[in-house]
């Protein structure tokens, strides 16, 4: 029986200890490295060339999902599916450009775990129901930022870091009136009643702005 490697990157030590328990519970399944850096997962999955990178978004270093576009660009064809915690849009749909083969979340049954991992080593695409829904709709998604002009993200992005109407003039080198009007027309744009209504979408939906 054909054993197949398992690269395990997630930044908390305990998890990755209880993955590599669960995923060596099937005899042709082994776990060969493991690590919480993206700098580090890039330098060992180019030399071992494993089977499957068992990826967290949320990684020492590198981000996951600029570690997977930097194994993409190496030519790195194993599979990478992703396991977080997160079922952001934002993230799922730049995981899957980035080059992911499967989006699971944290939340998912071990059995189910275990599961899916065995349908990706023999190169299905794995998606859990959320994850699946949302990239099935993806056509439909409309992401709000995109409404704004590049001077309103500009102003939208100072008030999401906390700065008032006066230091977001100085540091974009407008008026305090002008800000006014900035922030009027994009809480209007957000249907936000509020600045910090405004920074709530703006953090959940910033990725997608800049794609």
């Amino acid at each position: 029986m054909h054993n197949h490697s398992v690269m395990i990157v997630d930044d908390h030590p305990i998890i990755r200890h209880g993955l590599k328990g669960l995923i060596e519970l099937e005899r042709e399944l082994i776990v060969t490295a493991e690590t919480d850096n993206g700098e580090e997962a890039i330098n060992i999955a180019c030399q071992i060339k494993p089977d499957i990178i068992l990826m967290d978004l949320k990684i020492h270093g590198l981000s996951g999902i600029d570690t997977i576009k930097s194994l993409r660009r190496k030519g790195l064809d194993c599979y990478i599916l992703v396991l977080s915690d997160s079922d952001h849009r934002s993230d799922i749909y730049e995981a899957v450009d980035a080059g992911a083969n499967g989006y699971l979340l944290k939340d998912i049954e071990l059995t189910s775990l275990l599961n899916n991992i065995k349908k990706a080593i023999e190169g299905h695409a794995v998606f859990c129901e959320k994850v699946h829904q949302y990239l099935s709709t993806r056509h439909l998604y409309v992401d709000p930022l995109s409404k704004l002009t590049k001077r309103e993200l500009d102003v939208l992005k100072e008030i999401a870091e906390g700065m008032t109407n006066k230091e977001i003039a100085n540091f974009l080198f407008i008026s305090e009136e002008t800000v006014k009007v900035h922030t009027r027309n994009l809480l209007k744009k957000l249907k936000s009643r509020s600045r910090l209504e405004a920074t709530i979408i703006y953090l959940k939906h910033r990725k997608m702005a800049f794609i």
